[in-house]
């Protein structure tokens, strides 16, 4: 983790655009796509069960999700809600939105 917070190892390409593109598996830390949004387990997590939901389309402004893609992302957030109410059977959840 230190190599990634202090940026020692370079990344050439978005993190998240590296993500979408690749099949779900153990490796890549996808655990699920729609057509629009994909779930991928953080990489370094802050607790039991912290995923992240992520349009595939690279944008950082939120606003400029189309329609679809904006039904796409929070139809996914359900999926990762539903899936971890089934796996950690938690007390409460947070969901945070980082742009």
């Amino acid at each position: 983790r230190w190599k990634y917070v202090k940026k020692l190892e370079p990344d050439t390409e978005c993190v998240f655009c590296r993500a979408s593109r690749l099949p779900p598996s153990f490796e890549t830390l996808v655990v699920y796509k729609s057509q629009m949004s994909c779930i991928l387990l953080n990489k370094y997590p802050y607790n039991s069960g912290h995923l992240l939901v992520i349009p595939q389309r690279h944008d950082g402004n939120f606003l400029n999700l189309t329609n679809a893609e904006y039904e796409d992302l929070h139809q996914t957030l359900r999926v990762a809600v539903e899936a971890c109410k089934a796996v950690y059977q938690p007390h409460g959840m947070n969901i945070g939105l980082n742009m």
